[in-house]
């Protein structure tokens, strides 16, 4: 039986394939519930496009948002340096969510604000992060691989309960740093340059990232001109996100309605134990840590040091920015947990920065690895399909060190523990299907995995 041109591998029409797929899931599954951040991004993006001013001065909020809000309260909503109320968000995530009002309207009044628009967004950016994530797992490691992949940070991660969920900074920052990755791949250095200042937008200390890949490549490919590209086009976004705060806040430092001061008093009174649970938390909370929500990324870490050295240049030095952004930010925030999603979020950057690593890991799995990998992805596929699909299937608030919103549903439904159980089995034994030994586009009965290569 002949295998149709999608799976011979036509390059033109699988990315769109896999955009359609994922954007129609992650659009399907937006929340009703969202933060009160991702609201008030949302709310200010409205205001914009209602009235073409940020400020609030006047604004009927009980009205657009069904309760009383005392300015400094929640939702970043208080007083600028000109005396203006405002909403105190990056100037990503209020940027990002104003196409959103022009392409749904904004109605007649307060009454009329949604958070819906922004947040169905939000769900179309993630989608085109995944995509430009299977065109490189395509391009490096075969047809077959690419789509596992895609489907694995689509589904098994909370790119899908967070990113895709409603209009985090998070939205952004992986749809840039992915970006990134995609561009150094294809050596389209402005587009290098682009993508990190979309990153930026999000959170400013995303140019970690964009200044350790700049740099590293410069150095490893012995081209100061590739730092130079890189940088003047992500230096003029990072411009533009200084005069947008200028705009809105009277203030030219281009972290948003984020005062610099709180973080550095965070980081200068606190001990060193804190400093140390801060940085545990990031990865090992039953909360929010990325390995307990990611377990498939710990089992990868062997084989990501096996093959560091045959890596592409581009893998090691965005996972070395990544992992630069993800300390930075743990010492900046403490650790608190978090409320109103599911999985964790502070972790995305540093998730995906590892992602192209993990991806060459898989030529030097071990039998075990190879063997149990397939069951944590299923886990992981389960967990999420859960926490991203169902509203209200998270904790809200709880203790980082001894609560975990999946552990707390199944204490009370233990079924799902048992569910959880067969995912893994069902994943064992789909190792051993047709798509997951042989490439669809190749034919061949093992993993395509080209050669390392620096290009």
């Amino acid at each position: 039986m002949s295998i149709g041109p999608i799976a011979r591998g036509d390059r033109r029409l699988l990315p769109v394939a896999v955009f359609l797929v994922v954007g129609a899931v992650y659009l399907v599954t937006v929340s009703d519930v969202s933060s009160t951040d991702c609201v008030g991004a949302s709310l200010a993006a409205w205001h914009l496009v209602s009235t073409g001013s940020p400020a609030l001065n006047g604004f009927d909020l009980e009205a657009a948002l069904g309760f009383a809000v005392t300015p400094g309260d929640i939702m970043g909503i208080q007083y600028n340096a000109a005396g203006d109320l405002v909403v105190h968000r990056s100037p990503g995530v209020v940027a990002a969510a104003v196409p959103a009002y022009l392409l749904a309207g904004t109605g007649s009044g307060p009454a009329d604000f949604s958070s819906t628009p922004a947040a169905l967004f939000a769900a179309v950016l993630t989608a085109l992060t995944v995509t430009l994530a299977f065109s490189y797992a395509q391009r490096r490691l075969g047809t077959r691989t690419g789509l596992l992949a895609a489907g694995a940070l689509a589904f098994t991660t909370p790119l899908w309960s967070v990113a895709a969920d409603a209009m985090w900074t998070h939205t952004l920052t992986t749809l840039g740093i992915v970006g990134m990755v995609w561009a150094s791949d294809r050596r389209i250095w402005w587009a290098v340059g682009l993508f990190g200042a979309i990153g930026l937008w999000g959170r400013v200390h995303v140019v970690l990232v964009v200044a350790l890949l700049g740099l590293g490549l410069a150095w490893s490919r012995r081209s100061p001109r590739i730092a130079l590209t890189i940088g003047v086009v992500s230096a003029t976004g990072l411009g533009l996100a200084s005069l947008w705060t200028h705009w809105w806040y009277q203030s030219w430092i281009p972290t948003g309605g984020y005062r610099t001061s709180v973080y550095a008093d965070i980081v200068a009174t606190r001990g060193v134990t804190d400093s140390l649970l801060s940085h545990l938390g990031m990865w090992f909370s039953p909360y929010s840590g990325i390995f307990v929500w990611t377990p498939a990324m710990a089992l990868l870490l062997p084989a990501i040091v096996r093959g560091w050295r045959t890596a592409p240049d581009h893998a090691r030095w965005v996972a070395v920015g990544g992992l630069a952004y993800s300390t930075v930010q743990a010492q900046m925030t403490g650790f608190t947990g978090g409320d109103a999603f599911f999985g964790y979020r502070l972790g995305l950057e540093v998730m995906v920065s590892l992602g192209p690593l993990c991806l060459h890991a898989l030529a030097h799995l071990s039998p075990l690895q190879t063997r149990l990998l397939p069951a944590l992805v299923a886990a992981q596929l389960f967990v999420f399909s859960l926490g991203a699909g169902i509203d209200g299937f998270m904790n809200s608030t709880g203790n980082p060190w001894t609560d975990n919103a999946f552990a707390l549903a199944a204490n009370q439904v233990p079924a799902l523990w048992a569910a959880l159980v067969l995912a893994m089995v069902a994943g064992t034994l789909l190792r051993r299907s047709k798509f997951m030994r042989a490439d669809p586009r190749t034919g061949a009965t093992e993993p395509r995995v080209d050669a390392p290569t620096t290009a």
